[in-house]
């Protein structure tokens, strides 16, 4: 450990180190540093808002120069505020500042296009700023020496509580005021802490020797300017570099932090929320690293919150993703660990040079460090902007890291590389035998010769796509050789026209688990090759070949894993791993009951998603031991090799005893899932559709067998409950797509068992469920029944859909309008007579229209007709009562007679309805002839017939 001693210091200067003056002048401090960091600290809410709405066609990189410059004019200018703060006070400066960054707030508020918000916020902001802040630091230093570290903190804290305040101010106001007041609330703001500042703010040490002659123009002039010679000073220049990577990295996290959070599925208040705990971990690292420099040297202390910062940057903000305590606790250890850059820096540069130079010497140093404000911000726009997702926020942080601590950086160039794992370089370095191995090249041509096909489609996963062109070069190859030709009787261009073509697919319309049909009718393959991991749901039309490619595995270390995991060679348990890797179950299995694993069942692979365990059959070493009751599954666990799908873990969660985990890479380590966590995340989803008065059916397959006679059967029991549905197909899902569609509540899925599972569903704006999920959701409160047990396909529901349940609806439906007690006439006092109907998640009442109520139509008799067949049918020879009753007016938008929920949203809660909405009724012109000729010389109606 060591410290600096303070340079020598005329011995008639003493310091108050406190009373009454001092701490006033702490407190204007503190008010001028709130106009100042308190401001910039708050820069995520503009930069969140800026990019929402006023500049929403500019790129973050431009957005980030907006608070760079602010920063850059703040510190650059100040070089010349500091030599003036040391021959004139602090008066002057104080009161031209403040009325400058009170101004920028309040033209800020009629700023509209990016050079308005830089002229305002940018430029004037940051003279204010820059006026500001010498004085801010240089007063506190004129009244304390010894416990200047604790005095400085102190009034630092002013920049992270007003991080805390105005972030959570502007999120309360700006949905309610807008834009432009909540600017001008800021400004009223400012001007009240103009106030204390200009009033407590004052020097007391006399200013330090010129070095010529006081009498002379040119001495008086040089004295207030900036001075070159002081870059002479070694520990100046090293002191200064410090400070420029420390301004460099703190501000990345301040101004990307919201938008970084609700890029990972965070919402608007959680996103502020983080910056609030962010900045409350700033007060507190800048008061307390205040008080321990002042006791353990100032020096000591900043390499300590230093190293801290790159523990933060690396430890939690570099693997947090979408975890929400991870952000927490970076936020809160990070805003702790870069508090003291504001408390400290200011301190340790007081005890390098003479206290009357204080002002001289930091703003030149913090000129330097405004170079690294420029530039850090709009440098991290660049790196987010470089590749899509994840890519561009590792990029980002990796940006953030190495400013705080350059040695441990990583290179320039690794920031633009690809950072996923991709099976490219991986495939390069393999022989031609082992991708032959690998694709299955020998059993999928004789598949294919045996089919007698002739046009094959190859359906790749994107992981595999490098290898298609080698695939399809070498499949044709082997169809082509001598074993490959049907028939040898036939002659060569005979065997030649029956030579099969290959196709390589193109990108996949829906989950690449599925056999895309689609792609491959257009080609007009009579059958596809499947490459990769697949949910073997059964297809609609096409035969299909599945290669699930082979891979290698560790024998040895996945043995070694399973004796650990389960030392009681009596416990019953199955073995299974993904498809990738079935080949080498059996091989294990048979050294693990060799070890003495008398109960130790492997499985193999079947084409049945609806089995005891989807897609598997267990393999039972004798057959006289078989067990056939689902009951005894529950007594075994499993080993699965390698990650299983997701749904699959929800799948087994409720049918097996427990499920461990050995996976194939090396990054990952053994574990058991936490399934009930995810079930409990699946059974909220059910809960919030149970209140949903529109239900959108989202179609992810047209390949699946008998996914038709699932969309209707799921559309009849919406039906049934009184709820409407919209059925869509927009592709492969995204949140964009189905945000679209605002007047839907809630989704369901029809697609496979694997791909229906929408798992990252916090960034879609209404809950995804599975149709198994839907049933639960339409059970009545008294009935909903949740016993763990999950499943994400539509095999199996739809017996369960069309069964008894219906039926008992449909005869009691049936029955009551054959005894005349309800009819279309009465259906509005059903609804009023019906129970209140409450959202167990919020306790809230909730209220929609029944959709598609049928309109009741008078007959000349003056009797009501319902256009309904099944009412038709039961009533042919009854009729309604033609008693009226006065009911209030009400405007609904109805389609073909009936009340449409859809239409009624268009109507009443779109503000854009389509084009031409937006104009009133007008008569419609004239039909008029238009130009007609070449472009040498048009002409233009009956000018026409005249040359």
């Amino acid at each position: 450990m060591w410290n600096l001693r303070v340079r020598s210091h005329a011995p008639s200067i003493t310091f108050p180190e406190g009373g009454l003056e001092a701490w006033l002048v702490v407190l204007g401090s503190f008010c001028a540093m709130s106009s100042v960091f308190g401001l910039i600290n708050s820069a995520a809410v503009f930069e969140s808002y800026f990019s929402t709405y006023q500049l929403e066609q500019h790129s973050p990189s431009e957005i980030g120069w907006i608070f760079s410059l602010y920063l850059f004019i703040v510190f650059f200018v100040g070089i010349q505020v500091g030599p003036v703060f040391d021959r004139r006070g602090a008066r002057g400066l104080v009161a031209a500042g403040s009325l400058a960054v009170v101004a920028s707030l309040f033209f800020l508020a009629q700023c509209e296009t990016y050079y308005q918000i830089i002229l305002t916020y940018s430029v004037m902001g940051g003279i204010g700023g820059a006026l500001l802040n010498p004085p801010a630091y240089g007063c506190i230093a004129h009244f304390f020496n010894e416990r200047r570290g604790i005095a400085t903190g102190i009034a630092t804290t002013a920049g992270g509580i007003g991080g805390i305040v105005y972030p959570l101010l502007l999120q309360h106001i700006l949905p309610k005021l807008g834009f432009a007041w909540s600017c001008r609330v800021l400004g009223f703001i400012m001007l009240g802490l103009a106030v204390p500042a200009n009033l407590f703010l004052k020097t007391r040490l006399p200013p330090a020797p010129k070095r010529e002659s006081s009498g002379t123009l040119g001495s008086k002039v040089r004295s207030l300017l900036p001075a070159v010679d002081i870059f002479r000073d070694p520990r100046f220049v090293l002191s200064s570099l410090g400070i420029f990577f420390m301004e460099w990295g703190l501000f990345i996290p301040l101004t990307f932090i919201i938008s970084y959070a609700a890029d990972h599925g965070q919402d608007a208040n959680e996103s502020y929320v983080l910056l609030s705990f962010l900045n409350a971990g700033s007060v507190v690292g800048r008061v307390l690293p205040g008080f321990m420099a002042d006791r353990f040297g100032r020096f000591n202390t900043v390499i300590a919150t230093i190293s801290l910062c790159v523990v933060t940057v690396l430890g939690l903000w570099l693997p947090a993703g979408h975890s929400k305590p991870m952000l927490i606790a970076y936020s809160v250890v990070f805003g702790f660990a870069s508090g003291s850059n504001l408390g400290l820096t200011p301190v340790c540069l007081g005890q390098l040079f003479d206290h009357r130079n204080f002002g001289r010497y930091f703003s030149t140093a913090m000129m330097v460090a405004s170079f690294g404000t420029l530039s850090s911000v709009p440098i991290g726009g660049a790196l987010l902007g470089i590749g899509s997702g994840e890519t561009g926020w590792r990029a980002t942080k990796m940006a953030n890291g190495p400013s705080v601590a350059p040695a441990l950086s990583t290179p320039a160039d690794h920031l633009f590389e690809h950072v996923e794992p991709i099976s490219e370089t991986r495939t390069q370095r393999l022989r031609d035998d082992e991708l032959r191995n690998i694709y299955e090249i020998t059993r999928t041509a004789r598949e294919i010769r045996d089919g007698g096909w002739t046009r094959v489609g190859l359906q790749f996963p994107d992981t595999m796509l490098t290898d298609a062109p080698w695939v399809a070069e070498t499949l044709g190859a082997e169809l082509a050789s001598p074993g490959g030709q049907n028939g040898g009787s036939e002659n060569e261009s005979g065997a030649a026209n029956k030579q099969p073509r290959i196709y390589i697919l193109a990108d996949t319309s829906y989950s690449s688990c599925c056999v895309d049909e689609i792609a491959a009718e257009h080609v007009d393959a009579d059958v596809v090759v499947h490459y990769g991991r697949s949910c073997l749901s059964p297809t609609s039309r096409l035969p299909v070949i599945y290669v699930f490619t082979r891979h290698e595995l560790d024998h040895a270390a996945t043995v070694e894993a399973f004796e650990k995991e389960y030392a009681d060679k009596q416990e019953k348990v199955i073995l299974m791993a993904d498809v990738t890797y079935q080949d080498h179950v059996q091989d294990i299995a048979t050294q693990l009951q060799a070890r003495g694993y008398a109960h130790l069942l492997s499985t193999s692979i079947v084409h049945d998603p609806t089995g005891r365990i989807p897609n598997r059959k267990m393999v039972w070493p004798d057959s006289s031991d078989a067990l056939r009751g689902a009951e005894e599954l529950k007594d075994f666990s499993i080993f699965h090799i390698s990650d299983p799908p997701t749904a699959l873990l929800l799948a087994l969660s409720s049918r097996v005893k427990s499920l461990h985990i050995h996976p194939t890479n090396a990054s990952s380590s053994d574990s058991s899932p936490p399934t009930q966590r995810l079930l409990g995340r699946r059974y909220a989803r059910c809960l919030s559709l149970a209140t949903a008065g529109v239900i959108g059916i989202l179609v992810n397959t047209l390949s699946v067998q008998n996914y038709l006679a699932s969309i209707d059967s799921i559309r009849k029991q919406i039906a049934a409950k009184g709820k409407k549905s919209y059925t869509v197909v927009v592709g492969k899902l995204n949140p964009a797509k189905l945000a679209n569609f605002a007047e839907v509540d809630g989704w369901v899925v029809v697609g496979c068992w694997e791909s229906s599972l929408v798992e990252d569903d916090s960034s879609y704006f209404k809950p995804v469920i599975t149709p198994f999920e839907l049933d639960i959701a339409l059970a009545g409160d008294e009935s909903r029944v949740w016993t763990g047990e999950w499943w994400g396909g539509i095999e199996g529901v739809k017996e369960f859909k069309d069964g008894a349940e219906k039926k008992n609806n449909d005869d009691q439906a049936t029955l009551t309008l054959k005894n005349g007690e309800d009819g279309p006439g009465d259906e509005d006092d059903q609804e009023e007579s019906e129970p209140p109907e409450f959202d167990l998640r919020t306790g809230r009442l909730i209220s929609h229209s029944r959709p598609m109520r049928l309109a009741a139509n008078k007959t000349p008799s003056g009797q009501t007709a319902v256009s309904s067949d099944s009412v038709k049918e039961s009533t042919a020879d009854e009729s309604w009562s033609g008693t009226l009753a006065l009911r209030p007016k009400a405007e609904l938008a109805t389609v073909n007679g009936v009340v449409s929920p859809g239409a009624e949203y268009l109507r009443s809660q779109r503000t854009w309805q389509g084009l031409g909405s937006d104009f009133d009724n007008q008569a419609s012109t004239v039909i008029e002839e238009g130009r007609s000729g070449v472009a040498r010389g048009y002409t233009v109606g009956e000018d026409a017939g005249r040359t």
